[in-house]
């Protein structure tokens, strides 16, 4: 429960998918209050897993859990290189 509702909770709950997350707070870029968005980038094989519905479902499912209930997300970016 230490985690739950912070920064570190959200990065920490979606390892599992095999994202690197970056998190930015509303009050970090001037947006409405109690708001977040997310950047997460898909670590290389074998680490992640494919980006099916079911996937999706789940990770948006894990950020309503662990985020903070007054917390809205308004943006989710997914990106992947492989060098």
């Amino acid at each position: 429960h230490a985690y739950r509702g912070t920064r570190g909770g959200v990065m920490a709950a979606l390892t599992p998918f095999g994202l690197r997350c970056q998190v930015t707070e509303w009050w970090e870029c001037g947006g409405d209050p109690h708001t977040y968005a997310l950047r997460a980038e898909v670590l290389p094989p074998p680490v992640h897993r494919p980006a099916s519905a079911a996937a999706q479902a789940g990770l948006l499912a894990t950020l309503a859990r662990v985020a903070p209930a007054r917390s809205h997300l308004t943006g989710l970016t997914l990106s992947a290189s492989y060098g």
